[in-house]
């Protein structure tokens, strides 16, 4: 129970304040594309049809698979199909305040079933959420809003020094895999030594008992950061001697992943790691400088994918992994493309430093919204 409201806020369940409905609507039902109104699915828009469910703005959540528990804001005149499910507010809940409080609620606890996760509405209408007045709800959501148009500002600001890296990598060199300016063509194995990780026996508790090394896995390899974020598992001393290691300055790469999108997803080392079996790896030559690798691999993402097996699980094997053929073009001019990277990554650095400062912002401003702090 939430203590020291203001006297005019109520508390009440979810189920209180709102109604769920979900849409029966399977994708292979959607062969009206003549309509003006669109439907969305758990990734988000699919196409437009001639029906739609709501008059109001509303909320979706996905209830079933990947991304279970995510909420979304829709508009009026939109449908959903039967990944996601509909909340409809009642008249004195403003929908964006609805929204911004199940985004401050992990509804992952309520989920169930082991195959195939699912979240039901009658498990998570039982959360209990703080009312203010209608005119507060309208003030919070204003302050939610500024704080969190902040943070997705600075996540795009982010994203440009990417595409401004890929931009000039193409200028420079060239499309890496077309290789329209005849540099030498070669596979990955000539670029370094090609190492796939490993893991130490689950067995032998003595390989797991100390924080001697980083054992990476795949989720500490993210996209829009060019270094390896911090392992949450440690291997000791004994567990490193049984493990794969890489140096600094070595190209980290998703080869075996749930999804074709992770796949090829890369980033570089800047410190000694241990890693497992779902990535390869590449420890430069001295011919090759990292911040050229790691950039032409986020240049050739998709290419990378297609080597990828067609099974339900993707995977690039070592041995298909090392016949990739790419650019090779001189060091020298690879080291110049380098010093263009590292600068611009100081930058990125530098404002990745104000996203996280936003972040803590918007996240504290979320702690305090449905306590009766935000005035």
């Amino acid at each position: 129970m939430i203590k020291n409201l203001p006297q005019d806020w109520k508390i009440e369940t979810i189920g209180e304040v709102c109604s769920k409905a979900s849409s029966n609507i399977s994708q292979n039902q959607l062969k009206d594309d003549d309509g003006v109104y669109p439907i969305y699915g758990a990734s988000g828009f699919i196409k437009n049809v001639s029906f739609y469910h709501r008059d109001k703005d509303y909320i979706a959540i996905v209830k079933d698979g990947a991304g279970i528990g995510r909420t979304t804001r829709l508009k009026a005149y939109s449908s959903v199909i039967g990944t996601l499910q509909y909340i409809i507010p009642n008249e004195d809940i403003d929908v964006n305040f609805l929204y911004y409080f199940l985004n401050s609620v992990d509804l992952t606890k309520y989920q169930s079933g082991s195959t195939i996760p699912h979240i039901y509405f009658k498990d998570y209408s039982r959360e209990l959420i703080s009312i203010p007045p209608l005119p507060q709800q309208e003030k919070i959501v204003s302050v939610l809003d500024t704080a969190s148009a902040l943070v997705e500002k600075q996540k795009a600001l982010l994203k440009t020094y990417d595409l401004f890296l890929k931009s000039k990598f193409i200028e420079m060199f060239g499309d890496p895999v077309k290789n329209p300016m005849g540099w030498e063509f070669t596979s990955l194995k000539s670029f370094g030594k090609i190492i796939t990780g490993n893991t130490p026996s689950r067995q032998i508790d003595e390989y797991y008992d100390d924080d001697f090394i980083e054992w990476v896995k795949t989720d500490n390899i993210k996209s829009e950061n060019m270094y390896v974020g911090q392992a949450s598992e440690y291997l000791s001393e004994s567990g490193m001697k049984k493990a794969r290691t890489l140096e600094s300055g070595a190209l980290l790469i998703t080869c075996i992943a749930g999804s074709l999108k992770s796949i090829g997803t890369s980033c570089l080392t800047n410190r000694k790691i241990s890693f497992n079996q779902q990535i390869n790896a590449i420890q430069p030559y001295k011919d090759i400088h990292p911040y050229f690798l790691y950039v032409m691999f986020k240049v050739s993402k998709a290419y990378i994918q297609t080597f990828a097996t067609a099974s339900m699980k993707k995977i690039i094997t070592k041995g298909e992994f090392e016949t990739i053929e790419l650019i090779k073009p001189p060091y020298a001019l690879q080291k110049q493309f380098a010093q263009i990277a590292e600068q611009t990554e100081i930058l990125k650095q530098i404002e990745q430093q104000k996203l996280e400062k936003l972040q803590t912002l918007y996240d504290a401003l979320m702690q305090r919204a449905f306590v009766g702090e935000i005035k």
